[in-house]
């Protein structure tokens, strides 16, 4: 790697730190911390969301975790009140699951609070400028 691109790569990382420490932690975000949900849960309610049914091993292939791992992600889920585990009508051994309302409505507000930020944060570029940046940053995840 060269060293231009070295450089630009630590400016990066000390512009995304810069994001996250200058965003307030909302209420809905503190009650997450509160419930003991980390990053891999909401990665779970976004798999499942807006209605999806989906196996156990399923959701673990997804996610990439072993299903021992899944189970006790899904266990802090299931004690929130935010996904239900059901039976599979077809096969007795598979344990389906689902979000409930609850685990629908956080994921709605969690996706409106997380659109709002990412509008906020491009209203400082023109629309011409918003596209650049969105169309370098799509660039740079495809090499």
């Amino acid at each position: 790697m060269d060293q231009v691109t070295l450089a630009n790569a630590q400016r990066l990382l000390q512009l995304l730190d810069c994001l996250r420490a200058g965003q307030q932690r909302s209420p809905l975000f503190q009650q997450l911390s509160a419930w003991g949900l980390s990053l891999s849960h909401l990665r779970a309610l976004n798999l499942l969301a807006p209605d999806r049914v989906v196996s156990m091993r399923e959701l673990a292939e997804e996610l990439g975790i072993t299903p021992p791992s899944l189970t006790a992600l899904i266990r802090r889920l299931v004690h929130n009140g935010l996904v239900e585990r059901r039976p599979c009508p077809d096969d007795s051994r598979v344990t389906l699951l689902a979000l409930t309302a609850a685990g629908q409505a956080l994921h709605r507000d969690l996706e409106s609070e997380r659109l709002a930020r990412m509008a906020h944060l491009l209203s400082g570029l023109s629309h011409a400028e918003q596209a650049l940046f969105l169309d370098l940053i799509d660039r740079a995840i495809r090499h």
